[in-house]
């Protein structure tokens, strides 16, 4: 069956990017397991069949595996078990966040020690990778904040936090944690969508057809009734990470308490550093200094540039993404104090941020996600 697929695929001149094998059999399973020493067999017979049928390396599909939640020492067992160079990706689930049914989901989304467990797992992951298959990248072929299809939060503003499969902290994570993210890396590459119109007829609304696809990965969502016209804060904080965040991943800390998260890359398309910040508490307001520490291992008798506020990057643009009348559960995402809703014909509106020159402060509202855009501000290792 396997096989006959993969000749379709050929003689129809399809580019297939790359072949995962297999789901959520790793470990201690789901459904169903497989031990790793059968696993890692399997893999090398599936990447023999990829080279035979497959005559230059050139078009060699990557080989990905073994997509499922980590276990570290079923996965070590695994890489250790395939020919060096054979594995391409080492693909992993991650739902932190437990069943869509637990009735205190709500509260894990905006909970700071729920969300840091997500981190350890990228750590651990990368360690034994990088121990006993360091030729391989490490993905999050499936992730979300809960499993069994998110819970009731998973269309509101609070599945921004960390939610179904754009979940803007694992993004952090995933890039901060020593991950390696690749260009297909799932929660972060949009590139190409579509919206349908909807159209109507007696018998009450037809599904409207949302399209997402990014470069390794098809997804259609059916969104029905009132969510026809409605941007989810899971695809509109995805689609702004996608067109602000670049793949330069810059170290980032702060000072304040861990209802407040923050991340910074380097711009996608324009010079300086996007920040990302994410104020869980539901009560505080942030104001923000940045401050840029070029070199914190530097000779003590080095004098290091001086460090100061927001004001001294100049002029900013800014996306401040909240709930309508601050209800979480709320499916309306104001941008900027504005709610987001797509045009009569379909099409997302523009989404232009708010820009701000010396004279303003730098605040984080409660319950938003904010990205700021720097230009001026000076990264080496953005340059």
């Amino acid at each position: 069956m396997l096989v006959t697929l993969l000749e379709y695929t050929i003689s129809k001149g399809y580019k297939i990017e790359g072949w995962e094998f297999g789901n959520e059999l790793c470990g201690g399973g789901v459904a169903a397991k497989v031990n790793a020493t059968q696993y890692a067999a399997d893999m090398g017979n599936l990447k023999l069949v990829l080279v035979e049928l497959f005559q230059y390396p050139s078009s060699l599909p990557k080989l990905s595996g073994p997509s499922g939640f980590f276990d570290r020492e079923w996965f070590a067992d695994f890489v250790q078990g395939i020919y060096p160079d054979w594995l391409d990706i080492v693909s992993h689930h991650i739902y932190n966040l437990g069943p869509g049914v637990d009735p205190n989901l709500e509260e894990k989304m905006q909970d700071p020690y729920v969300l840091d467990n997500a981190a350890q797992t990228y750590k651990d992951i990368q360690q034994t990778v990088q121990s006993f298959s360091p030729w391989s990248s490490v993905w999050v072929s499936e992730s979300g904040g809960a499993y069994n299809n998110g819970g009731k939060a998973s269309h509101t503003f609070v599945d921004g936090f960390c939610g179904h499969h754009w979940g803007i902290s694992v993004h952090g994570y995933a890039g901060y944690d020593f991950y390696i993210r690749p260009p297909g890396f799932l929660p972060t590459i949009i590139s190409w969508w579509k919206l349908w119109s909807p159209q109507y007829n007696n018998n009450g609304a037809k599904p409207r057809l949302l399209k997402v696809i990014d470069h390794f990965y098809n997804l259609v969502l059916l969104m029905y009734g009132d969510f026809t016209k409605v941007l989810l804060c899971m695809f509109v904080s995805a689609l702004l990470f996608h067109r602000l965040m670049g793949r330069g991943v810059l170290a980032t800390v702060h000072n304040g308490p861990p209802d407040l998260r923050a991340y910074s890359h380097c711009s996608k398309t324009k010079p300086g550093i996007t920040l990302l910040m994410i104020n869980l508490s539901n009560s505080t307001e942030f104001n923000i200094d940045v401050a840029s520490d070029l070199n914190i291992y530097a000779p003590q008798d080095v004098a290091l540039p001086s460090v100061g506020s927001v004001r001294m990057f100049g002029e900013r643009s800014e996306h401040h993404l909240t709930p309508k009348d601050g209800d979480l559960n709320s499916t309306t995402v104001l941008l900027n104090g504005n709610p987001l809703e797509v045009t009569s014909s379909g099409e997302i509106p523009p989404m232009n941020p708010a820009v701000y020159n010396d004279s303003n402060p730098l605040t984080v509202a409660p319950s938003s996600i904010v990205f700021v855009v720097l230009s001026n501000f000076k990264a080496p290792a953005c340059a």
